[in-house]
């Protein structure tokens, strides 16, 4: 019986520590390594989305159909507390958990039995998990295939990238 070879990686860092390039790192490498699939997904889209197509109506939750460059951070910030004080805490690996599901089952015709499916070599890189019980969750639902990368740098170093790479103030990076 041939098992799957799939990969499911989380990354986890402060703002600004360079985890995108990080994943950009890891996406080259499993491609390099016969990784015919790599995946990201990234939670702050699944904010955006659940968000914006009336899934998840929330008191108090910001407008994230037009989101100011300075003001990014924060809205989402919010708006992923939200989330995970109105449903759960887990909220947002349980949308990515789903993503995955869907994008594996995207290519496989109706009528093959779904049961029967091994999945090809696929890794689903998930872009910045930021509660403990999504990375419970993960580990729960695909076991030995997940793991978790944690990103860091010092907090200067986070400055100097939020300042450089997305044009913040100094005033606006320290306060992120």
């Amino acid at each position: 019986e041939r098992e799957s070879e799939e990969l499911v990686l989380a990354f986890s860092g402060p703002i600004g520590s360079a985890v995108n390039v990080v994943l950009s790192i890891t996406e080259a490498e499993l491609r390099n390594r016969g990784y015919d699939r790599v995946v990201r997904i990234k939670l702050s889209d699944l904010i955006i989305r659940v968000c914006n197509d009336g899934s998840a109506e929330i008191p108090g939750m910001p407008d994230l159909e037009r989101i100011e460059p300075g003001q990014r951070y924060s809205k989402l910030q919010q708006a992923g507390n939200l989330l995970r004080k109105h449903y759960k805490h887990d909220f947002l690996a349980e949308v990515a958990i789903t993503k995955i599901a869907k994008t594996r089952t995207a290519a496989i015709p109706e009528e093959t039995d779904i049961e029967a499916v091994v999945p090809s070599k696929s890794a689903y890189l998930i872009d910045q998990l930021k509660h403990p019980e999504e990375v419970s969750l993960l580990r729960t639902v695909y076991g030995n295939l997940f793991f978790l990368v944690g990103v860091f740098c010092s907090d200067e170093q986070r400055k100097i990238n939020l300042r450089t790479n997305l044009n913040l103030s100094e005033t606006d990076a320290v306060e992120i």
